[in-house]
């Protein structure tokens, strides 16, 4: 999925595997942003297929799952990100959240 990038390997595909793959690189990223080894280098593919799925969480209106991994990748400009894109009338708890 890494070596196919974004432009082959759609990140918001319902497909059993895709969502497997997709949540595996998202919880190796969080844990490549958590580590305190701060000499470790992100894959920029890696960072691409996250990206790719703040964007389509932005696009199906799921600011909770895109805050959830901003908080837990420590990426404070996602975070504000998904607080100012997301509508107060229809995600009233996110502000909360």
């Amino acid at each position: 999925a890494l070596a196919a990038g974004t432009k082959y390997f759609d990140v918001g595909s319902s497909n059993e595997y895709e969502v497997t793959i997709v949540g595996k690189c998202i919880d190796k990223y969080i844990m490549l942003r958590s580590s305190e080894d701060t000499e470790t280098d992100m894959d920029p593919k890696l960072e691409e297929i996250v990206e790719g799925m703040f964007e389509k969480c932005y696009e199906i209106g799921s600011f909770g799952q895109a805050l959830g991994i901003a908080l837990e990748a420590h990426r404070l400009d996602k975070v504000e990100d998904a607080i100012m894109r997301a509508s107060p009338d229809k995600q009233p708890g996110l502000r909360t959240y």
